[in-house]
C-alpha cells in the first residue's frame, strides 16, 4: 500500500505506517526519534496552511503536549488556523 514511500524512509519505519502515524504526517515518527523529545517540546510550523489536513504540527499539539507556533501568510488559512489552533501568527499584507 505504501510502496512509493519506502524509497524515502529507512526499513525500520515501514511497519509503523499502520500504527497510529498518518501517512501524510509520517514525519512525526522521524522527528520524535531523531530529537528524542517525547512530550512537551516546541514546534514552529512555518507555512502551517491548514489546522489539521497535511499538518506537520497537529499531531504534536494534540497528542504530545507540544507548544506549537503556526505561521501562515495566507489570510484565509490564518483565519481558519486561529479558529482551531492555539498560537497562530499571520504574516500577510
Amino acid at each position: 500500500m505504501y510502496n512509493w514511500l519506502r524509497k524515502f524512509y529507512a526499513p525500520s519505519f515501514y511497519g509503523d505506517l499502520d500504527k497510529g502515524y498518518h501517512l501524510d504526517q509520517y514525519i512525526e515518527k522521524l522527528l520524535l526519534e531523531k530529537f528524542g523529545v517525547d512530550r512537551g517540546g516546541v514546534f514552529v510550523d512555518v507555512g502551517a496552511y491548514h489546522p489539521t489536513i497535511l499538518s506537520n504540527s497537529y499531531y504534536f499539539e494534540k497528542n504530545k503536549n507540544f507548544n506549537v507556533i503556526c505561521v501562515e501568510a495566507n489570510p484565509i488559512m490564518a483565519k481558519l488556523l486561529r479558529a482551531q489552533r492555539k498560537h497562530v501568527f499571520e504574516f500577510a499584507k
